[in-house]
């Protein structure tokens, strides 16, 4: 990889200028040149047809945007060669006689070359992962736009030669967060104006756009570099709210996101807070239609719910103090979160378990050791079994609301379209059977009963036939065993209900890059979500939770467990049999578990790599970054086939369910 445009190459020296029209001569020329840039650059589809257009601006675009359209050449993906003309200079290019049949004919020429763009965009990633590859999606930088609604990286030369420096390692896209801090700056009116430009960007490079519906602040977080607020009215409606924030034990307000309890509460200018993430993705989609069909330039959408956009509490703030490993604080003193839980007491016939969270579950920067709820199995004895319950199924409720707003915004209109949702990979204290720091995230283990309401699973106590009552002693002795639901067993059946794919965490990880004491195990817990998620039929895409380059050289041993960690994997019958077991407990059915012997999980979807910046593109870090693209994309000769004489857990849904 040069610092010149692998993917453009030298033959588009002219691209983001405005051309002088090219003689007739210069014009045939060029088309016979072009057939050197590869084998394959004047084949399109079965019909061998090389496609020469003039692309005109949209019926909605400016003449100001016309006029700085971009004459160029542009290598696409799968060898499609496009010769890419602005109206403009179509215009001024036009034969001295107009003809209709000629602008009928460059009109369907047009949209061919349009379509042809989209399915081999969006054949890219699908052919990487029919070849057992995992596709590679880049972050963009944080402030790619910000508060103001400017697009930073616009003129600046060196993201532009990122862009297709990532086309040509092999990378299939990019992400961006869609701030809404950044387009709703006044409530109802939204600036789509910076994402269109850069979407435009990304697509002259060759690569597909996923979005993050980002309903959250940037800034008080582990890699966060720049400040980028809620909208002031929003902050304006918490100051007249102040519940509509999470709160600790101690009062503190976290302005970052938007309390959960508050959802369905008309606290910001009449409407909800769901109404007003409704109306955000109603008109994104409305923005965005074209991109969003069927081959279009944004792939996938990810839908914010939390702090750093992730379904879990604000329980580790940095900005409120915390630093690694603390076990972090419950965000459960809000008033309404403290109604929900009086509520909840009450029904379980405790009331004065409803005056507050636990008292002795420790500060933000504390050991287990040091929270007598963690330390002396509090958690697990009848009281916190029952906070820890509620506290959970109120995360998991949330998620729920989301998943439905975004059906409604944006799924029901782009089917084809993939939506998905982010957890974030606590692992440190996993090694502990309290695993303390996901308790304070709302990951929390849901009694049966709670996990069967919020997933729709209604109890079989009805007339049985003569066969039923064996199957129904084998699913009361499962209960038995099985008295809580594992939270990301809970968590992949809701992301199956609703179609969703899970994004998680800590990729990149191992428990040997920690000290013993902290009992960090993210291996096993990204084992253990994968392991659920596969047994639901939900696909997981994979990100490195911290940077994995800094002082001119990569990590090779993070990059490399990125590469192990996405490809297929075996767990034990034990762990295998554990989880089915708790799944089918919510189901109200016997486990149905097969052979002694261990299990192959599919490998993730795709894979978000953290993060694009200047200091990625220095050419030391070339040549680690392309061998590390090419090693996602495609599996390692050496490497065992998932099958053999294990089982298989394939990503389609159960046939039984």
């Amino acid at each position: 990889m040069s610092m010149s445009s692998p993917v453009l190459g030298n033959h588009t020296k002219g691209c983001g200028t405005v051309a002088h029209k090219p003689t007739r001569k210069q014009l045939h020329n060029r088309r016979g040149a072009s057939s050197l840039l590869s084998p394959t650059s004047h084949l399109v589809g079965k019909n061998n047809r090389r496609y020469n257009t003039a692309c005109s601006a949209s019926a909605s675009s400016s003449s100001s945007e016309a006029e700085r359209a971009p004459r160029c050449e542009w290598h696409a993906p799968e060898g499609l060669q496009c010769l890419v003309e602005s109206s403009q200079s179509a215009a001024s290019g036009a034969s001295e006689s107009f003809s209709p049949a000629r602008a009928v004919g460059a009109l369907a020429r047009t949209t061919s070359t349009e379509e042809a763009m989209r399915n081999a965009l969006a054949r890219s990633a699908e052919r990487c992962r029919a070849r057992g590859g995992v596709p590679v999606t880049v972050m963009l930088p944080l402030d790619c736009v910000d508060q103001t609604g400017l697009l930073r990286y616009a003129s600046q030369r060196w993201f532009e030669h990122a862009l297709k420096s990532l086309k040509a390692a092999g990378c299939s896209g990019v992400m961006v967060d869609v701030w809404w801090g950044a387009v709703e700056r006044s409530p109802g009116e939204y600036d789509w104006a910076p994402y269109r430009q850069l979407l435009e960007q990304v697509r002259r490079a060759g690569l597909r756009l996923q979005v993050v519906m980002a309903f959250h602040a940037c800034g008080g977080n582990v890699n966060d570099t720049v400040n980028l607020p809620l909208p002031r009215w929003v902050l304006d409606a918490g100051d007249d709210d102040p519940d509509l924030w999470y709160t600790d034990r101690g009062g503190n307000r976290n302005r970052e996101c938007i309390s959960l309890f508050a959802d369905e509460q008309s606290s910001i200018l009449g409407r909800t807070p769901l109404q007003c993430y409704e109306d955000f993705m109603r008109s994104f989609g409305d923005a965005f239609e074209r991109d969003l069909q069927r081959g279009g330039a944004i792939s996938e959408v990810l839908v914010g719910c939390g702090p750093c956009g992730e379904l879990r509490y604000p329980s580790y703030p940095e900005a409120l103090g915390w630093r690694f490993p603390g076990v972090g604080e419950f965000q459960c003193y809000d008033k309404r979160a403290l109604a929900s839980l009086a509520e909840a007491a009450e029904e379980f016939g405790q009331p004065e378990w409803g005056l507050g969270g636990p008292d002795d579950a420790g500060w933000y920067n504390a050991k287990p050791h040091e929270a007598s709820f963690f330390a002396y199995g509090r958690w697990n004895q009848e009281y916190g079994r029952f906070f820890l319950g509620w506290y959970g199924h109120q995360l998991l409720a949330h998620g729920e609301r989301l998943m439905g707003v975004a059906d409604r915004a944006l799924r029901s209109r782009f089917p084809h379209v993939m939506f998905g949702m982010k957890c974030a990979g606590v692992h440190w204290w996993h090694g502990l059977e309290s695993r303390p720091a996901a308790l304070t995230a709302g990951y929390c283990p849901l009694p049966l009963s709670r996990a069967s309401e919020l997933l729709g699973v209604e109890n079989k106590d009805g007339d049985q036939g003569e066969g039923d009552e064996e199957d129904e002693e084998e699913v009361e002795n499962d209960k038995a065993v099985v008295e809580s639901v594992p939270f990301y067993t809970a968590l992949a059946r809701l992301f199956n209900q609703n179609r969703m794919q899970l994004a998680f965490t800590c990729v990149e990880m191992a428990a040997t890059d920690h000290p013993a004491e902290f009992a960090c195990a993210p291996e096993s817990l990204l084992r253990e979500v994968r392991l659920a998620a596969a047994l639901e039929g939900v696909s997981v895409l994979g990100e490195n939770a911290l940077e994995v380059y800094g002082r001119g050289q990569f990590n090779h041993l993070a990059l490399e467990r990125m590469v192990t960690a996405s490809r297929p994997i075996s767990v034990s019958w034990h762990e295998y049999s554990k989880a089915t077991s708790a799944r089918e407990a919510i189901l109200n059915k016997a486990a149905v578990i097969s052979a002694e012997r261990d299990v192959t999980l599919p490998p993730l979807t795709g894979l978000t790599f953290l993060r694009l910046s200047m200091e990625m593109m220095r050419a030391d870090y070339v040549d680690p970054w392309s061998t590390f693209v090419r090693a996602m994309n495609n599996p390692s000769r050496g490497a065992s086939s998932p099958g053999g004489a294990n089982n298989n857990i394939s990503t389609t849904a159960d046939e039984n369910l």
